[in-house]
């Protein structure tokens, strides 16, 4: 399972991006892999703004298209995951990390480690809920890292 973030999206939707060809072929990797690609919805917006204003509704719509598809799966957020978003934007300001990026560390974060969180999110169940998955990778922000983590599996996050 991987939660996206915005930028290896938004690379892999326009051609002329410098990081386009890598991020296409994570994501098909990904994809043939059978792996669960989470999109927070929060991304979903980011994304969707961003392909709009750089190439345009076809570009968007395509997006939206493959959310629709399944081959990214669209995440919602519960009000434990904004509450931990506000811990995360206050704790990591200096970055500065911003509300879509705290969705997806939020999101990304296994539920052992999110206990003083688990009311709302505990209302989720089954083997699925990505709140209760230690598998996860996250292609974005790592804040413990201060870097963008192009696919890489970053243990501040796992």
């Amino acid at each position: 399972m991987i939660v996206c973030d915005t930028g290896p999206l938004v690379a892999a939707a326009l051609s002329n991006d410098s990081d386009h060809q890598a991020c296409v072929t994570l994501f098909s990797e990904l994809h043939e892999a059978g792996t669960e690609l989470l999109v927070p919805a929060t991304v979903v917006a980011e994304v969707g703004y961003l392909l709009a204003r750089e190439a345009g509704p076809r570009v968007e719509s395509l997006f939206l298209r493959s959310l629709a598809d399944g081959d990214f799966s669209a995440v919602d957020l519960t009000a434990a995951d904004y509450a931990r978003m506000a811990e995360l934007v206050v704790t990591y300001g200096d970055l500065p990390l911003g509300t879509t990026d705290a969705s997806v560390i939020a999101i990304a974060e296994p539920q052992a480690d999110r206990h003083s969180h688990a009311g709302p999110a505990a209302l989720h169940s089954g083997p699925a809920n990505p709140r209760e998955r230690t598998d996860i990778a996250a292609v974005g922000p790592c804040p413990s890292h201060n870097k963008v983590a192009h696919g890489e599996r970053c243990q501040e996050l796992v």
